[in-house]
């Protein structure tokens, strides 16, 4: 039992430098200052007091990381990033700033009370109401509810703290806020943050690895201790072994990382090639934006075909800045031009790429990924697709071309 504690231990350590890391990266990316640098604070100690621990313990001999310890600080880092987490919600909810300093700091101030039960208590209640008061400002949808499942995953270890329970054992009530705010990310990029799909595999490979690492050591200790001769032959034997575990997750990495060329291989094959019959420029571009949404498992994506677009004040906007830039695509919010910033502003799509051939504008591709916010390792995958599109779309405009001259003769 205490080894498979310290296990749990130490992934819930890693879990709260990670939402520590996320939270900091969203407060760095909406350039909120103050909460990047308090966030960043937080890591750097959160770190450096888990490492000293670790390293001390090493030194002195002893087999198992301290458990409480590294339960505690795993414990109040956590705490940390969910109070940051409500701070930067409810400023991105359109809360003031006033009001969301005056929650961060009541909180703060819960936690130098004489009971540090009590304080942190107090302090998760605090932020699970100030969550769901964001919550509630912001307008119906996935941001809404993920404000009320963060407020009330927050109100989990404030009920488990407020009945006494000490923090040591009060540990797995602060996975549901990491849960939530982990799978938010993944699923709906929450605060603008972004788990890379390569990030998460690393991840994951690690999760899986501790665990058995620390079994292969406490399994060739105990054999060692009858059979001395053979403790180092178990020990290599079960690394070994590791591999008939490993075999799984390799295979799902590979599918992963192969997924890319996979697109690429079906929309020439299957969408593009069954363009080829539609004639019409307009129908043939509908045909092809709906092949790209089907493939791409997106919202909603439409491509506007110069020069009719220049009907539409936002394609013909987007036409005006591609051909004054020479950019290929952006992105809701990665752009930092105001005058990117307005065009998204009047658009529901996050994406928009330009579609060229030979340099020379042919229209406008434009990607709703909702909930998601970016499509991570597909972008290249939408822009090599937009490159495809083109061409097709080229191809077609000189096909109307011919077809409407030969008629003109004919007639």
């Amino acid at each position: 039992m205490p080894v498979v504690l310290s296990v749990l231990a130490i992934l819930l350590y890693a879990l709260g430098a990670l939402s520590l890391a996320l939270l900091l990266q969203a407060a760095v990316s909406r350039r909120v200052w103050t909460l990047a640098v308090w966030l960043g604070a937080l890591e750097l100690l959160f770190l450096t007091v888990g490492t000293y621990q670790f390293l001390e313990r090493a030194i002195s001999g002893e087999r198992l990381v301290a458990f409480t310890l590294l339960q505690q600080a795993g414990n109040m880092s956590v705490l940390a990033a969910s109070l940051s987490a409500v701070y930067a919600g409810m400023k991105w909810a359109g809360v003031s700033r006033t009001a969301a300093t005056i929650c961060a700091l009541s909180a703060a101030a819960a936690l130098a009370l004489p009971s540090l039960l009590l304080g942190a208590a107090l302090s998760n209640g605090i932020a699970a109401a100030a969550c769901l008061a964001a919550g509630h400002r912001t307008s119906p949808g996935s941001e809404r509810r993920f404000y009320a499942t963060f407020g009330s995953a927050l109100g989990v270890p404030a009920v488990f703290l407020a009945l006494g329970q000490p923090l040591d054992r009060a540990t797995l009530s602060y996975v549901p806020p990491i849960a939530v705010l982990l799978t938010a990310t993944l699923r709906q990029n929450v605060f603008g943050l972004l788990i890379r799909r390569q990030t998460l595999i690393v991840v994951t490979l690690g999760l899986a690895s501790v665990p058995y690492l620390v079994l292969t050591k406490i399994l060739a200790a105990q054999i060692g201790e009858r059979l001395e001769a053979f403790t180092s032959i178990v020990e290599a034997t079960l690394l070994l072994a590791a591999a008939v575990i490993w075999l799984p997750l390799l295979s799902w990495t590979m599918r992963v990382l192969g997924r890319r060329r996979e697109l690429y291989a079906e929309f020439g094959r299957r969408v593009i090639n069954e363009a080829v019959p539609i004639l019409n420029a307009v129908k043939r571009a509908e045909f092809l934006a709906n092949g790209i949404r089907r493939l791409l498992r997106v919202k909603e994506v439409k491509i506007s075909l110069l020069p009719d677009a220049q009907e539409d004040p936002a394609s013909r906007k987007a036409a005006a800045l591609f051909q004054k830039t020479n950019e290929e695509w952006a992105q809701r919010l990665r752009v930092r031009d105001e005058d990117w910033k307005g065009l998204f502003t009047d658009v529901p799509y996050n994406y928009v790429v330009a579609l060229r051939q030979e340099r020379r504008l042919l229209g406008i591709l434009w990607v709703d990924s909702s909930p998601k916010q970016y499509l991570d390792e597909y972008e290249p995958v939408l822009l090599e697709i937009a490159r495809q599109t083109s061409h097709s779309l080229d191809s077609c405009r000189v096909l109307e071309e011919k077809l409407r001259l030969e008629r003109s003769l004919l007639i």
